[in-house]
Protein backbone atom coordinates (compact mmCIF):
# COMPACT_ATOMS: atom_id res chain seq x y z
CA UNK A 1 0.00 0.00 0.00
CA UNK A 2 2.81 2.42 0.86
CA UNK A 3 4.60 1.65 -2.41
CA UNK A 4 1.52 2.41 -4.51
CA UNK A 5 0.62 5.45 -2.42
CA UNK A 6 4.05 7.05 -2.77
CA UNK A 7 4.16 6.59 -6.53
CA UNK A 8 0.67 8.10 -6.85
CA UNK A 9 1.82 11.02 -4.68
CA UNK A 10 4.81 11.49 -6.99
CA UNK A 11 2.41 11.66 -9.94
CA UNK A 12 0.28 14.31 -8.25
CA UNK A 13 3.38 16.34 -7.35
CA UNK A 14 4.36 16.17 -11.03
CA UNK A 15 1.15 18.00 -11.92
CA UNK A 16 -0.82 14.99 -13.15
CA UNK A 17 -4.52 15.56 -13.83
CA UNK A 18 -5.20 11.88 -14.47
CA UNK A 19 -3.66 8.86 -12.73
CA UNK A 20 -4.36 5.21 -13.50
CA UNK A 21 -3.34 2.48 -11.04
CA UNK A 22 -3.40 -1.19 -12.04
CA UNK A 23 -2.50 -3.83 -9.44
CA UNK A 24 -1.85 -7.49 -10.28
CA UNK A 25 -4.43 -9.94 -8.98
CA UNK A 26 -1.78 -11.51 -6.69
CA UNK A 27 -0.65 -7.99 -5.57
CA UNK A 28 3.01 -8.74 -6.41
CA UNK A 29 3.22 -6.00 -9.00
CA UNK A 30 1.56 -2.82 -10.22
CA UNK A 31 1.63 -0.18 -12.95
CA UNK A 32 0.87 3.50 -12.45
CA UNK A 33 0.39 5.86 -15.40
CA UNK A 34 0.09 9.63 -15.16
CA UNK A 35 -0.09 12.63 -17.46
CA UNK A 36 2.22 14.84 -15.41
CA UNK A 37 5.27 16.80 -16.50
CA UNK A 38 7.47 13.74 -16.86
CA UNK A 39 11.11 13.34 -15.82
CA UNK A 40 13.83 15.18 -17.71
CA UNK A 41 16.68 13.13 -19.23
CA UNK A 42 19.15 14.68 -16.80
CA UNK A 43 17.05 13.73 -13.79
CA UNK A 44 16.28 10.29 -15.19
CA UNK A 45 19.97 9.38 -15.13
CA UNK A 46 19.88 9.76 -11.33
CA UNK A 47 16.51 8.18 -10.65
CA UNK A 48 17.07 5.16 -8.45
CA UNK A 49 19.71 6.85 -6.33
CA UNK A 50 18.69 6.98 -2.70
CA UNK A 51 17.41 10.42 -1.64
CA UNK A 52 17.59 11.86 -5.16
CA UNK A 53 14.45 13.62 -6.31
CA UNK A 54 13.61 16.09 -9.04
CA UNK A 55 10.97 17.69 -6.79
CA UNK A 56 13.31 19.33 -4.29
CA UNK A 57 13.55 22.56 -6.26
CA UNK A 58 9.81 23.22 -6.11
CA UNK A 59 8.44 21.24 -3.19
CA UNK A 60 6.68 23.07 -0.40
CA UNK A 61 3.21 23.55 0.99
CA UNK A 62 0.74 21.46 -0.96
CA UNK A 63 3.43 18.99 -2.01
CA UNK A 64 3.49 15.43 -0.70
CA UNK A 65 7.20 15.73 -0.01
CA UNK A 66 10.56 15.15 -1.56
CA UNK A 67 12.42 12.45 0.36
CA UNK A 68 13.57 10.68 -2.80
CA UNK A 69 13.17 7.17 -1.41
CA UNK A 70 10.19 5.62 -3.22
CA UNK A 71 11.73 4.65 -6.56
CA UNK A 72 15.09 3.77 -5.03
CA UNK A 73 13.39 1.41 -2.58
CA UNK A 74 11.28 -0.18 -5.31
CA UNK A 75 14.37 -0.73 -7.46
CA UNK A 76 16.18 -2.38 -4.55
CA UNK A 77 13.35 -4.66 -3.39
CA UNK A 78 11.62 -5.67 -6.65
CA UNK A 79 12.57 -8.06 -9.43
CA UNK A 80 12.04 -5.35 -12.03
CA UNK A 81 11.29 -1.64 -12.01
CA UNK A 82 10.66 0.06 -15.33
CA UNK A 83 10.25 3.80 -15.74
CA UNK A 84 8.96 5.21 -19.03
CA UNK A 85 8.71 8.98 -19.10
CA UNK A 86 8.25 11.84 -21.52
CA UNK A 87 8.28 15.60 -20.98
CA UNK A 88 6.26 18.09 -22.99
CA UNK A 89 9.28 19.08 -25.12
CA UNK A 90 10.41 15.53 -25.95
CA UNK A 91 9.54 13.69 -29.17
CA UNK A 92 10.14 10.24 -27.71
CA UNK A 93 9.82 8.77 -24.25
CA UNK A 94 12.90 7.69 -22.29
CA UNK A 95 13.20 4.36 -20.48
CA UNK A 96 15.11 3.38 -17.37
CA UNK A 97 14.96 -0.14 -16.00
CA UNK A 98 16.27 -1.93 -12.93
CA UNK A 99 16.50 -5.70 -12.49
CA UNK A 100 17.42 -7.04 -9.07
CA UNK A 101 18.36 -3.54 -7.95
CA UNK A 102 20.83 -2.91 -10.78
CA UNK A 103 20.23 -0.54 -13.68
CA UNK A 104 19.91 -2.23 -17.08
CA UNK A 105 22.46 -0.65 -19.49
CA UNK A 106 20.25 -0.83 -22.59
CA UNK A 107 16.58 -1.27 -21.69
CA UNK A 108 14.09 -2.30 -24.39
CA UNK A 109 12.78 0.64 -26.40
CA UNK A 110 9.39 -0.88 -27.24
CA UNK A 111 7.85 0.64 -24.09
CA UNK A 112 9.09 4.09 -25.13
CA UNK A 113 7.52 3.84 -28.57
CA UNK A 114 4.17 3.05 -26.96
CA UNK A 115 4.31 6.10 -24.70
CA UNK A 116 4.78 9.22 -26.81
CA UNK A 117 2.80 11.70 -24.69
CA UNK A 118 3.91 13.67 -21.65
CA UNK A 119 3.77 11.78 -18.40
CA UNK A 120 5.29 8.79 -16.67
CA UNK A 121 4.61 5.07 -16.38
CA UNK A 122 6.01 3.20 -13.38
CA UNK A 123 5.85 -0.59 -13.63
CA UNK A 124 6.87 -2.87 -10.76
CA UNK A 125 7.22 -6.64 -11.14
CA UNK A 126 8.06 -9.11 -8.40
CA UNK A 127 7.55 -6.76 -5.46
CA UNK A 128 9.67 -7.70 -2.42
CA UNK A 129 11.50 -10.42 -4.35
CA UNK A 130 14.68 -9.55 -2.47
CA UNK A 131 12.84 -9.71 0.87
CA UNK A 132 11.44 -13.27 1.13
CA UNK A 133 9.66 -12.76 4.46
CA UNK A 134 7.90 -9.59 3.25
CA UNK A 135 6.97 -11.30 0.00
CA UNK A 136 5.47 -14.27 1.85
CA UNK A 137 3.44 -11.90 4.00
CA UNK A 138 2.32 -10.03 0.90
CA UNK A 139 1.12 -13.16 -0.88
CA UNK A 140 -0.51 -14.66 2.22
CA UNK A 141 -3.31 -12.09 2.39
CA UNK A 142 -3.75 -10.46 -1.04
CA UNK A 143 -7.31 -9.31 -0.24
CA UNK A 144 -6.17 -7.45 2.87
CA UNK A 145 -3.26 -5.90 1.00
CA UNK A 146 -5.61 -4.68 -1.72
CA UNK A 147 -7.92 -3.15 0.89
CA UNK A 148 -4.93 -1.20 2.22
CA UNK A 149 -3.96 -0.11 -1.29
CA UNK A 150 -7.51 1.07 -1.99
CA UNK A 151 -7.62 2.98 1.31
CA UNK A 152 -4.36 4.76 0.49
CA UNK A 153 -5.55 5.71 -3.01
CA UNK A 154 -8.93 6.92 -1.71
CA UNK A 155 -7.21 9.16 0.82
CA UNK A 156 -5.13 10.75 -1.93
CA UNK A 157 -8.30 11.21 -4.01
CA UNK A 158 -9.92 13.24 -1.22
CA UNK A 159 -6.78 15.37 -0.84
CA UNK A 160 -6.58 15.99 -4.61
CA UNK A 161 -10.10 16.72 -5.90
CA UNK A 162 -8.95 17.98 -9.29
CA UNK A 163 -7.23 14.71 -10.24
CA UNK A 164 -9.01 11.95 -12.15
CA UNK A 165 -8.08 8.60 -10.54
CA UNK A 166 -8.75 5.03 -11.65
CA UNK A 167 -7.83 1.95 -9.59
CA UNK A 168 -7.98 -1.57 -11.02
CA UNK A 169 -7.23 -4.88 -9.28
CA UNK A 170 -6.70 -7.63 -11.83
CA UNK A 171 -9.69 -7.16 -14.15
CA UNK A 172 -11.91 -5.46 -11.56
CA UNK A 173 -12.34 -1.70 -11.39
CA UNK A 174 -12.15 -0.81 -7.69
CA UNK A 175 -12.40 2.97 -7.95
CA UNK A 176 -13.22 5.50 -10.64
CA UNK A 177 -13.07 9.07 -9.38
CA UNK A 178 -13.48 11.89 -11.89
CA UNK A 179 -11.94 15.28 -11.33
CA UNK A 180 -14.21 17.36 -9.11
CA UNK A 181 -14.38 20.95 -7.92
CA UNK A 182 -15.86 20.63 -4.43
CA UNK A 183 -14.93 18.60 -1.38
CA UNK A 184 -18.43 17.19 -1.06
CA UNK A 185 -18.44 15.96 -4.64
CA UNK A 186 -15.00 14.47 -4.16
CA UNK A 187 -15.93 12.69 -0.95
CA UNK A 188 -19.15 11.39 -2.44
CA UNK A 189 -17.38 10.00 -5.52
CA UNK A 190 -14.86 8.16 -3.32
CA UNK A 191 -16.91 6.97 -0.34
CA UNK A 192 -20.46 7.39 -1.58
CA UNK A 193 -23.27 9.77 -0.65
CA UNK A 194 -26.55 8.48 0.68
CA UNK A 195 -27.97 11.97 0.78
CA UNK A 196 -26.74 12.42 4.32
CA UNK A 197 -23.63 14.55 3.88
CA UNK A 198 -23.49 18.02 5.44
CA UNK A 199 -20.97 20.70 4.50
CA UNK A 200 -18.87 22.19 7.29
CA UNK A 201 -16.92 25.43 6.87
CA UNK A 202 -15.24 27.85 9.23
CA UNK A 203 -12.26 30.20 9.16
CA UNK A 204 -10.07 32.27 11.45
CA UNK A 205 -8.79 34.98 9.15
CA UNK A 206 -6.46 36.52 11.72
CA UNK A 207 -4.69 33.21 12.22
CA UNK A 208 -4.73 32.33 8.53
CA UNK A 209 -6.61 29.10 9.23
CA UNK A 210 -9.53 27.72 7.27
CA UNK A 211 -11.46 24.48 7.72
CA UNK A 212 -13.70 22.75 5.22
CA UNK A 213 -15.27 19.35 5.56
CA UNK A 214 -18.22 17.05 5.24
CA UNK A 215 -19.92 15.07 7.96
CA UNK A 216 -22.55 12.36 7.80
CA UNK A 217 -25.99 12.75 9.39
CA UNK A 218 -26.05 9.31 10.97
CA UNK A 219 -24.79 6.99 8.19
CA UNK A 220 -22.61 4.22 9.56
CA UNK A 221 -19.59 2.44 8.11
CA UNK A 222 -17.97 -0.89 8.93
CA UNK A 223 -14.51 0.70 9.28
CA UNK A 224 -12.99 4.08 10.06
CA UNK A 225 -11.43 4.43 6.62
CA UNK A 226 -13.78 7.24 5.62
CA UNK A 227 -12.81 9.27 8.72
CA UNK A 228 -10.02 11.33 7.25
CA UNK A 229 -8.18 14.59 7.83
CA UNK A 230 -6.36 16.51 5.12
CA UNK A 231 -3.83 19.06 6.39
CA UNK A 232 -2.08 21.35 3.90
CA UNK A 233 -3.12 19.01 1.11
CA UNK A 234 -1.80 15.88 2.80
CA UNK A 235 -4.14 13.10 4.00
CA UNK A 236 -3.53 11.80 7.49
CA UNK A 237 -5.11 9.33 9.86
CA UNK A 238 -5.73 10.12 13.53
CA UNK A 239 -6.15 7.08 15.79
CA UNK A 240 -8.43 8.97 18.18
CA UNK A 241 -11.07 9.57 15.49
Amino acid sequence: AEAVGEVVQNAVDAGARAVSVSVRSDVTGFEITDDGTGITPADLTRVGERYFTSKQRAAGQGSFGYHGEALASLAATSHRLRIVTCTHDMYEAQVKEFVGGAAVPRPARAAAAAHARAGTVIRVEGLFETLPVRRTQLQAKPAKVMQQVAAAVRAICVACPGVDVRLVHGDAVILRKPATTTLRATYASVYGDRGQLLDVQCAAAAAGVALEGVISRGATAATRESQLLVVDGRPCRVALL
